[in-house]
């Protein structure tokens, strides 16, 4: 009797095993299977599988990963906090900063100056009235990077989109990873209050300017400037300033 029942279960073990390779045979060669729990110890009841060509996330929604001082501001230009970490997140518009116990709150001051102290640089965001974006939306409860506040104004407004990864359709891209694409937009205020949205090219620039453009065109090849780069911008623009008007 003993003999039986142990004939029987190595069967139905032997049954169970080639039932177990027959499904995994006929899964996707381009998958990988696993067994493996959410914390990442090995595990027999969590069953994964992903596609190997996944690449991941590529790029970052923040403006510097890294933490920062800031200095945060109310309206009437009162200091509300003084150098603490943050990090602007572009994707959500939103200033991030890291409190004492490690984690982190968006907050919402009216401006605010993040000090990049290993490159001595100070980037200072407001929120700036009547600028409205390509796609008509109004951006005056937005935050917008200061470039350059002469008597002309540049500012950027930092924009970035997700893009998931499509590799997967017959004619999709190819592109085997989601990754955050700039969107960003820049906006020319001149003396004059006028508000103009230009785009980050010499040709634009110089007329967009209006005044004196032969002699920025003339600064820019000498400087072998590229406006694709925000400081060249704010090179040509300041150069501009210092031109008597015609």
């Amino acid at each position: 009797m003993k003999t039986r029942i142990h004939f029987i279960v190595v069967l139905l073990a032997s049954c169970l095993f080639l039932v177990k390779t027959n499904a995994q045979s006929k899964l996707d060669p381009l998958t990988k299977v696993g067994l493996q729990s959410i914390e990442g110890r090995m595990s027999s009841n969590v069953f994964t599988q992903f596609d190997e060509r996944y690449e991941g996330l590529k790029g970052t929604h923040y403006f510097i990963p890294n933490w920062l001082g800031a200095d945060l501001f109310a309206e009437n230009g009162q200091l509300l906090r003084k150098n603490v970490p943050v990090k602007f997140d572009i994707y959500n518009n939103e200033l991030v900063m890291l409190k004492p116990n490690g984690d982190s709150v968006a907050v919402y001051p009216a401006s605010f100056i993040i000090n990049d102290e290993p490159f001595d640089t100070k980037y200072h965001f407001i929120k700036k009235p009547n600028l409205i974006s390509k796609n008509g939306i109004d951006l005056s409860d937005k935050f917008v990077l200061v470039l350059h506040d002469g008597k002309n104004k540049l500012f950027k407004y930092l924009k970035k989109s997700f893009v998931k990864a499509d590799y997967k359709q017959p004619y999709g891209e190819n592109r085997p990873y989601d990754s955050f694409e700039d969107r960003s937009e820049y906006f020319l205020v001149k003396e004059n209050a006028k508000i103009t949205r230009i785009k980050a090219q010499k040709s634009q620039v110089i007329k967009d300017l209006g005044q004196n453009q032969e002699e920025v065109e003339a600064y820019i090849k000498a400087n072998k400037l590229d406006l694709k780069n925000d400081y060249a911008i704010v090179s040509a623009l300041a150069y501009f300033e210092t031109l008597p008007k015609n």
